[in-house]
């Protein structure tokens, strides 16, 4: 065998074992020390693009949302809002955290028969909506895309 074959083989061999808990993520305590560490990589990653470790920040972002699609929570919030465009899932998740109703959205869409089109997916928010909506409610413009 290639020595520098050997040479990765048997370093990636002890990468797997000290990461495995980080890119396989089965517990809680898997989960937090992931996301410490992916916190981490953000803060002091070389800007440049070139960091090694941006791979290794790939690498442990994919296992954590590997292992929140898994949770049950999510699972549901999936199937509740994954069939709806975006636009409009975003505004019912808006409407159902902030305990909102149709009649709430005056300044941002209109009345409440014009929201009510929009749920009913008869209309689509125009960016004027997404706007004030993200100014209201302090978003990024490409969650409603």
């Amino acid at each position: 065998m290639n020595l520098a074959i050997k040479d990765v083989t048997d370093s990636f061999k002890g990468f797997a074992k000290t990461s495995r808990r980080l890119l396989h993520i089965q517990t809680e305590n898997d989960y937090s020390e992931a996301l410490a560490l992916v916190e981490y990589l953000l803060l002091t990653l070389d800007e440049s693009g070139d960091d090694p470790l941006s791979d290794l920040l790939n690498m442990v972002s994919n296992a954590v949302e590997v292992y929140e699609n898994r949770q049950p929570d999510v699972q549901a919030f999936l199937l509740k809002y994954d069939h709806i465009p975006a636009d409009i899932a975003v505004l019912k998740v808006l409407m159902e955290q902030h305990h909102l109703g149709v009649n709430d959205f005056k300044n941002e869409i209109g009345s409440k028969s014009y929201v009510s089109m929009i749920l009913n997916k008869e209309r689509r928010l125009n960016k004027n909506h997404i706007e004030k909506l993200c100014q209201r409610f302090k978003l990024n413009p490409g969650l409603f895309f």
